[in-house]
């Protein structure tokens, strides 16, 4: 049983406006959700050389990327070897 600070020193001050109050937890009544570990991520500019050593280390942790560049100044042989995964 908690009790609220602020209040506990008004009321011993003699201050009949503000009394102690109790914070309680109420019982879970449902389980928790599991989720899913894998994440989907997307990866603006990973045609860049960065964004493809990113994106290739996601995939190795075992997320789903999205992957999103307008190849201005990134190149599609940055993610050639990527295109056969199944989470890219």
């Amino acid at each position: 049983m908690q009790v609220c600070t602020c209040a506990v020193a008004a009321w011993h001050r003699g201050s009949s406006a503000r009394r102690p109050f109790e914070y309680t937890n109420p019982p879970p009544t449902e389980p928790m959700r599991t989720y899913n570990p894998r994440l989907r991520i997307l990866v603006t500019g990973g045609a860049g050389f960065l964004g493809s050593h990113l994106i290739e280390r996601l995939l190795a942790r075992g997320d789903e990327v999205v992957c999103a560049d307008n190849l201005f100044t990134g190149s599609k042989r940055n993610i050639e070897q990527l295109l056969d995964n199944p989470h890219f």
